[in-house]
């Protein structure tokens, strides 16, 4: 029994560094990534103001200016996936409702009448 104990508990460990090593790749290569994007749109920005230099027309003003919504959009996407509430907070919100109902419904069971609708006494 105590064979078996330790083997479940050597598989147990085993699991959990595999999941620390696999969430720790998964943000090693977001972070990756997102460095590469920031060095595709900066290089693509600077060729983008060199050709408005060379020839400053109507559809490079308006390229420029599509370009760049499209910059500011990613870094929004960035925003809202970095600003997000956490799981502690929604997990104490559940909590706190689940130990609210049982306790309004406690209250209610005591009682001859309950206390949400109006009847005299």
């Amino acid at each position: 029994m105590e064979i078996f104990a330790r083997n479940i508990t050597a598989q147990r460990d085993s699991c959990e560094r595999s999941k620390r090593l696999f969430l720790a790749g998964l943000l090693l290569g977001f972070q990756n990534a997102l460095k590469r994007s920031n060095q595709v749109q900066g290089d693509l920005w600077q060729q983008s103001i060199a050709v408005v230099q060379q020839s400053p027309t109507p559809i490079t003003s308006l390229f420029i200016q599509s370009f760049n919504e499209t910059i500011d959009l990613d870094a929004k996407r960035l925003a809202a996936l970095e600003n997000r509430i956490p799981r502690a907070i929604w997990g104490m919100l559940v909590f706190l409702s689940v130990l609210t109902c049982l306790m309004v419904g406690t209250a209610n069971a005591k009682d001859s009448f309950p206390r949400c609708s109006y009847h005299p006494k």
